[in-house]
C-alpha cells in the first residue's frame, strides 16, 4: 500500500470539502482505496490529506493528474 500525502492552505473548509467530495468518482477511478482528511488543531486554514493506493505507480499517476488538472 502506498500513500500520497498532500498538504495545503485553504480559505474555507466547507467549500474545499465540497469540492473534494465532488472528486470522489475521480479518486475511485484512479485507484484510491481509502483517504483521510485532517486539519491541525492550531490552523483551521490548512488541510492534510492521505490517499491510499495499491501501488506507487497509481499514486504517481494521480499526483500527475492533480498537478496538471486541479
Amino acid at each position: 500500500m502506498c500513500t500520497l500525502h498532500i498538504e495545503h492552505a485553504i480559505t474555507d473548509f466547507a467549500v474545499w470539502k465540497g469540492a473534494f467530495d465532488r472528486f470522489a468518482p475521480v479518486r475511485k477511478e484512479a485507484g484510491v482505496r481509502r483517504y483521510r482528511v485532517q486539519r491541525p488543531v492550531d490552523d483551521p486554514a490548512y488541510v492534510v490529506v492521505g490517499l491510499d493506493f495499491d501501488t506507487a505507480e497509481q499514486a504517481e499517476e494521480f499526483l500527475g493528474f492533480l498537478r496538471t488538472r486541479v
